[in-house]
């Protein structure tokens, strides 16, 4: 198991996203406080879809809000123990979950919005969007290409005779 500088801060940056996301559903959750702005949830597009495609009540949207923490702070605890299957399982699982938020941003952008959201609101989405997908798929990329990287130069100094093989 190697660990790479990115897949290290990428496992931090998942642990700190999964925390954040878990704040955002228990803040939902309860009852006399209020509710946070859904410009800063950053899986707004999931939300949506659970709302509607399953009509779940409110509460089904927190759970599955809240189960989407949980596995990004299992997949960030894997990510720092090391194991690069759990970063491209973190590409492929951000990938679908960051559909929604897409769709939802691409209407925005196409259609300006409705009761609730407007194109003004654009800026503040894109960067909850940056800072909770865009950032974390990077450096899962630059974590696997480095891994992979390491990898060559590890079998190139192991059997240096292939290596001379493989280059010609």
């Amino acid at each position: 198991m190697q660990r790479t500088k990115a897949r290290k801060i990428l496992g931090w940056y998942l642990c700190f996203l999964a925390f954040y996301q878990l704040v955002y559903a228990a803040r939902l959750a309860i009852p006399s406080v209020q509710n946070p702005s859904p410009f800063l949830n950053p899986r707004l597009g999931l939300e949506w879809v659970i709302a509607n495609a399953l009509s779940l009540e409110d509460r089904g949207v927190i759970v599955m809000l809240a189960a989407a923490g949980i596995v990004l702070l299992v997949l960030g605890i894997g990510i720092l123990a090391g194991y690069q299957l759990w970063v491209k399982l973190y590409v492929v699982l951000e990938v679908l979950l960051s559909l929604p938020s897409i769709y939802f941003i691409g209407l925005l952008l196409i259609f300006g919005g409705g009761h609730i959201l407007s194109r003004d609101d654009l800026p503040l989405l894109l960067f909850v969007f940056t800072l909770s997908t865009i950032i974390p798929l990077v450096l899962a990329i630059k974590s696997l290409k480095q891994a992979k990287t390491l990898n060559l130069n590890i079998d190139a100094v192991l059997s240096p005779s292939n290596a001379a093989e493989r280059e010609s």
